[in-house]
Parts: structure tokens; sequence; C-alpha cells
């Protein structure tokens, strides 16, 4: 009888440890509300974070830089960790951790500066997608040549 309440002990902890990944997924999933704390401003910040078909996607909004539904890259979550950027013009990073709290909290990183992030989650994900584009007809696909004149210039153009 004791090896069997042995089995049935290591069945449950094994159950309960398979269970923690999903239950930090579901911690850092949702919409993200805060700021970070640049000199003598604070810059708010709306960062969504989905799980979908295993990969994380998100997207975030940051109003005072004129910003929404920017997609996130270079994801990465491994609970209470949570890092990602925003590439492009603005090299943002962001590199979080999951407190006590319940809140994101961090450094938001840019150009060589760093500054405290907070985040508290408020709600579902929203994640704002890229648009897709249309599909080019296959009539114009190819290669295609063009002149333009601009006295006393011409230029040459091929796509």
């Amino acid at each position: 009888m004791p090896a069997s309440g042995a089995l049935v002990r290591l069945i449950a902890i094994l159950i309960v440890a398979a269970a923690l990944p999903c239950r930090a997924e579901e911690e850092i999933s949702g919409r993200w509300e805060g700021t970070a704390q640049i000199p003598d401003d604070e810059l708010n910040l709306i960062v969504d974070l989905s799980r979908e078909n295993g990969a994380w996607v998100g997207s975030i909004i940051m109003p005072g830089l004129g910003l929404k539904g920017t997609p996130l890259t270079d994801i990465k979550v491994q609970s209470p960790d949570v890092n990602f950027a925003v590439k492009g013009a603005l090299g943002i990073q962001l590199t979080l951790r999951l407190d006590a709290n319940h809140k994101l909290a961090g450094n938001f990183e840019q150009a060589g500066n760093r500054a405290p992030a907070t985040l508290q989650k408020t709600g579902p994900p929203q994640v704002e997608y890229p648009p897709r584009n249309t599909p080019v007809a296959k009539e114009l696909e190819g290669e295609w040549k063009g002149d333009f004149y601009k006295a006393p210039s011409r230029l040459t153009n091929l796509l």
C-alpha cells in the first residue's frame, strides 16, 4: 500500500507541474496599461499580449508618440520574465518581470537610454494585426521599366 500512495502523490505532483505553465500564460496574456518614467515626463503605454497557435503575438499603443497598434517583435515569455521590441525607427525594447503585485515592471529602452516602466493588467488582449496586403494580379506581375523626364534629365526606373 505505501507504494501506491507514493505513486498517487507523484501523479498529483506531475499534474500540478504540468498546469503551472498554463497558469503563467493566462497571467501574461491580456491588455496591460501603464507608463514609462522618462525624464520630466511619463510616456503612456498600452500593450496587448496573446498566445495564439503556440506563439506569442502582440501590439502596442503609445499615444505620446502617435503609435497605434504597432506590432511587437522578438516576444519572449518565460514567466515571470516578459521581453519584446518595437522595431523600426523607434528601436524600443521592453524588459519586464511579473511581480508579486501582478504588475509587469522593468525597463523601457531606446537609443541606449533606459527608463523604469510599470504596466498593470486591465483586461483581455486586443491585439491589432497589420492589414493584409492585397495580392498582385497575375497580369501585373513581372518586370516594369519606365522613364521620367524632367528637362534636361531623364531617369530610368526598373521595378
